[in-house]
């Protein structure tokens, strides 16, 4: 929902004014500006809207320490010339005292409290340290699963010994004989003997080659 407050046909607002608007337990407050629009939730019902106009006369300004008690007198400067420069006193306590420390106290040790019934109804740190024994004892190639089965079933599974693979005998191929080429020549390790030449036969060719 949207308001937008503005002066009428023939009349103005003073300079400087500020605007007010209040519907239900929503307040806007702004500098007048004829186009400005408040906004405000949507309301389920007709509800009276309260407008208040407020005239600026002066400010100051007054740094705040949220965890300290203190009171500040400071000095308000005029912005209008019939509203003369006065002082005011200004008080700062902190509600995050002694009451508000002990209701976090008692939040923090309530829920400390819930954990550790938890904890002690399901047994949960007695099967958490059974579990991590039993590990360490048998030191699992899988942690995570051996952790996550001995809380599920309640004791520590047994994991089966990996076998060895059986080794295949060696076979020994020996090496055939190789077949003996018949067409291939012999070697008897001795040189082949020539036979000598007739002594009868070499004078003749040679006489046969003196008379040509």
């Amino acid at each position: 929902m949207e308001l937008r407050v503005e002066s009428a046909d023939g009349h103005s607002l003073p300079n400087g004014a500020y605007v007010g608007v209040r519907v239900g337990d929503v307040l806007k407050q702004g500098r007048y500006e004829p186009q400005r629009c408040y906004h405000f939730p949507q309301v389920d019902r007709r509800r009276n809207a309260k407008i208040d106009i407020y005239q600026h006369v002066g400010s100051c300004v007054l740094a705040v320490d949220p965890d300290a008690k203190a009171v500040h007198e400071v000095t308000v400067t005029s912005t209008d010339p019939s509203f003369q420069p006065t002082k005011i006193k200004v008080s700062v306590q902190s509600k995050s005292d002694e009451q508000g420390r002990q209701q976090r106290e008692e939040r923090t040790k309530a829920l400390k409290n819930q954990a550790k019934d938890y904890l002690s109804t399901h047994n949960i740190e007695e099967r958490l340290s059974e579990a991590v024994k039993a590990l360490l004892k048998a030191q699992p190639s899988d942690p995570t699963e051996f952790l996550c089965r001995t809380l599920r079933e309640g004791a520590p599974p047994v994991e089966e010994k990996s076998k060895a693979p059986a080794k295949t005998p060696e076979v020994s191929v020996a090496q055939a004989p190789q077949a003996k080429d018949k067409s291939a020549p012999v070697d008897s390790g001795k040189a082949e003997v020539q036979p000598e030449p007739d002594a009868q036969a070499v004078r003749e060719k040679a006489q046969e080659a003196l008379s040509k």
